[in-house]
C-alpha cells in the first residue's frame, strides 16, 4: 500500500511540473509577444491604443489557459498558489476594464473614419468642381458640367458605400475583442477566486491529516 502509495505521488509530481512547464511558456510567450507589440508606446494615438487592445484580445486566451495551467501546478504550495489566485484576480479587472475604455474608443474611432471619409469626399468633390481645363483641351470637350454633376453623384455613391462597410468592420471587429477581453478578465476573476477557495481546502485537509494521525497515535 505504502509503494503504490509512493508511486501515485511520483506520478502526481511528474504531472505538476508538466503543467508548469507548460504554463510558464504560455505566460512568457504572451508576455514578449505582447511587449514587442508594445514597441512605440502611443498612448495619445487611438489609432495606437485601438490595434494593441486588438492584439491583446486575440492572444488574452493563452494568458488565461497558462495562468489555470499554473494555478493547477501549484496545488502543493498553498502559499504561491494564494499568490498567484490574487494576482489572477488583479489581472482579470485590469482585463475587463480595458475591454470597456476599448468599447468607448471604438466610438471615438468610429466617428474619425467616417468623419474622414467625408472630409476626403469633400476635397474630392471640390477639386471636380474647380476643375476647368482649356477648351483646347481633349478634357475640355468631356467635362462638361453634366459630366461633373454625374462623377459628384458616383462620389456621394461611393462614399456612402465606403461608409456603410466601414461600420459593419468595425463593428465586427469591436464586438469579437470586446466580448474575448471581458470573458477572459471574467474568467481570471473566477480562477482567482477559485485558486483562493482551493487554498482554504488545502489548509483544511492538511489539518485534519494531522488531527488524524495524533489519532492514530
Amino acid at each position: 500500500m505504502r509503494q503504490f502509495n509512493d508511486i501515485a505521488d511520483q506520478d502526481s509530481s511528474i504531472i505538476h511540473s508538466l503543467t508548469l512547464i507548460a504554463s510558464l511558456i504560455c505566460i512568457v510567450g504572451f508576455s514578449l509577444d505582447m511587449l514587442s507589440i508594445s514597441l512605440g508606446l502611443a498612448l495619445d494615438s487611438i489609432e495606437w491604443r485601438m490595434g494593441f487592445v486588438q492584439q491583446l484580445g486575440e492572444r488574452c486566451i493563452i494568458l488565461l489557459f497558462g495562468a489555470a495551467l499554473l494555478c493547477h501546478s501549484l496545488q502543493t504550495t498553498p502559499a504561491r498558489l494564494k499568490q498567484i489566485g490574487w494576482l489572477c484576480c488583479v489581472l482579470g479587472l485590469w482585463i475587463s476594464l480595458s475591454s470597456l475604455f476599448y468599447l468607448q474608443d471604438s466610438f471615438r474611432f468610429k466617428s474619425l473614419a467616417l468623419e474622414n471619409l467625408v472630409n476626403q469626399q469633400q476635397n474630392l468633390t471640390q477639386e471636380i468642381q474647380q476643375f476647368s481645363p482649356q477648351p483646347t483641351e481633349a478634357l475640355g470637350a468631356i467635362m462638361d458640367p453634366v459630366r461633373k454633376e454625374q462623377a459628384v453623384k458616383l462620389l456621394e455613391e461611393r462614399t456612402q458605400e465606403l461608409s456603410a462597410i466601414a461600420k459593419i468592420r468595425i463593428r465586427k471587429t469591436v464586438a469579437r475583442t470586446f466580448f474575448s477581453l471581458l470573458l477572459t478578465g471574467m474568467g481570471l476573476g473566477a480562477l482567482g477566486q477559485v485558486s483562493a477557495r482551493s487554498v482554504r481546502s488545502l489548509g483544511m485537509a492538511k489539518y485534519s491529516g494531522k488531527a488524524l494521525q495524533l489519532v492514530e497515535k
